[in-house]
This record gives C-alpha cells, structure tokens and sequence, in this order.
C-alpha cells in the first residue's frame, strides 16, 4: 500500500528579510528576520503537495505578559518519493520557546512537526536567535 511519510528538519536561522519588512538586524548592509528553517523530505512513495508551513511561538510583551504569534510561509511544491523542500516562516521578534510548526498539504490535512523535535529546538533554541 502506497503511502506519504513526511520527515522534518527544524533549526533557528536569519534569512534576508523581504521588502516591507521591519528588521533590526542588518549584515552587509542587507537587512535580516529570524526564522524557523524547515526541511520536509517526503520518504513514501506516495506524492503529496506542500501548500506552506506554519509555526506559532510565544514571547514575553513589555508588559510582562505571554504573547503567542503564528506565522507561515508559503512553500507549494509537490513531494514525490525522496524529494524535500524547504520552508523558512519569519519570527520577527525574539521568541521564548517555539511551540509547534506544521506543513498543510493540497487537500488541507496539517503535517506536524514531531513535538520531540521542538523540544530539540528549544533545548538549544531561541538563544540561536540574535
């Protein structure tokens, strides 16, 4: 029986920063956002489309109070056996802990990232992040 198994990679990163983008980083004189780098690597033998991937964090406000944020990016690219693509959702502002991301497909059925892998992340994390 055919089936779709999605493997991830999670990592903190900085990518270049899109145009109309606030940003208080800057190396180069080009301006950088924090952002969680996901790789999916589709490791079935059935074909899935990944439409985007979305995570959601949480920081701490001037206020002293939890905020929790979600951001996607969009990725639309179809996964045959062995293909991976790659997805970097912006975190525009140094988060506390990452909470959770997932990639939807085609047909909307949410991909979750491993929760094992998360706790990875911010066992090292959101300290990666400037």
């Amino acid at each position: 029986m055919e089936k779709t198994i999605l493997a991830f990679t999670v990592s903190a990163t900085n990518v270049e920063a899109d145009e109309d983008e606030e940003t208080s980083m800057v190396f180069d004189g080009t301006p950088f956002v924090r952002a969680l780098s996901v790789t999916i690597t589709n490791t079935g033998q059935q074909p899935v489309t990944i439409l985007e991937v979305k995570c959601r964090w949480s920081l701490i406000s001037k206020e002293e109070k939890e905020i929790q944020k979600e951001s996607r990016a969009w990725v639309r690219q179809k996964l045959g056996q062995g293909d991976h693509c790659f997805s970097y959702p912006h975190i525009y502002t140094r988060p506390t802990v990452i909470n959770s991301a997932w990639a939807i497909d085609s047909t909307g059925k949410r991909w979750p990232v491993p929760p094992k892998l998360i706790e990875q992340l911010n066992a090292k994390g959101p300290k990666q992040w400037h």
